[in-house]
Formats: C-alpha cells, structure tokens, sequence
C-alpha cells in the first residue's frame, strides 16, 4: 500500500518498509502486486493477497 508517497506492506499486523527486517528476510522491494524479499542471498517474489 502506499503510505505517504512511500510503498508499505502490511505482514502479520506490522507495518515494513523497503530494506527492513522480517523473520531475517530483508525486504527488497514493495509493489501493489508483490513483496519481494532476500531469503539466504536468494531474492523470493511474494504475490499480495486481496
């Protein structure tokens, strides 16, 4: 979602930003249609569930 002009995802009732941590995955980028993370140098292309 997109948060003041800044792209945002909401994972298990917390708000993330581009480059935070979850669960030891670095969130590499956010569109309205994915969450992409870096899972063990390995990037993993989440889809967005509505």
């Amino acid at each position: 979602m997109d948060m003041g002009g800044k792209m945002v995802a909401l994972i298990n009732g917390n708000v993330y930003e581009e480059g935070q941590v979850v669960d030891g995955n670095i969130i590499a980028a956010i569109t309205f249609e994915s969450v992409t993370i870096m899972e063990n140098g390995t990037k993993k292309i989440l889809p967005i569930k509505r």
